[in-house]
């Protein structure tokens, strides 16, 4: 709840939250927190950081930059972020608690927000088909595929290039 830190040679060198990054807090009584649902690293080295309960639930820091939020809409607002995986495509892929799954994509253009993408995915069809009304892990295979475990079982998204270019991902 205190932020991201980060180390060097295993002493700790940082700690970046509300009061020296673009990350967010969440106030609750008395205490903000800076609630990280999960990190991951990007191809490029870019370490992918999501959020929960805030305005901007996603965030990134590159090498020697400054972390930059990302406001992905208001179905993303105030919401649990649990885990963060990245495909093959660098859509980031954000597990959010009990039955959606939020998937954006920067177009590898980081600092261009006029061409990002978010979509929501849940249990209807054309978005996901997601089973069951919990969702509790997702994994990426070797393959590229995205392992979903729900409170009805695994699901599979074969497909995840789909999810922004039209074809089908359920």
């Amino acid at each position: 709840g205190f932020g991201l830190c980060e180390f060097q040679d295993k002493v700790l060198i940082n700690i970046f939250n509300e009061k020296n990054s673009a990350l967010q807090a969440f106030t609750t009584p008395g205490i903000p927190q800076v609630r990280l649902g999960g990190v991951a690293y990007d191809r490029y080295n870019n370490l992918w950081i999501s959020i929960s309960n805030v305005d901007s639930v996603l965030a990134v820091k590159q090498p020697g930059k400054p972390i930059k939020a990302f406001y992905l809409g208001s179905s993303s607002t105030n919401t649990e972020i649990v885990d963060i995986i990245i495909d093959s495509w660098d859509q980031k892929w954000m597990l959010m608690r009990y039955n959606n799954i939020l998937v954006f994509n920067d177009n590898n253009t980081i600092n261009n927000p006029y061409d990002d993408q978010a979509k929501r995915l849940d249990g209807s069809n054309g978005n996901g088909s997601i089973p069951g009304s919990h969702v509790f892990s997702i994994a990426l295979d070797h393959d590229g595929e995205i392992w979903i475990g729900t409170d009805e079982g695994v699901s599979v998204i074969y497909s995840p290039g789909n999810v922004f270019s039209g074809g089908d991902y359920d």
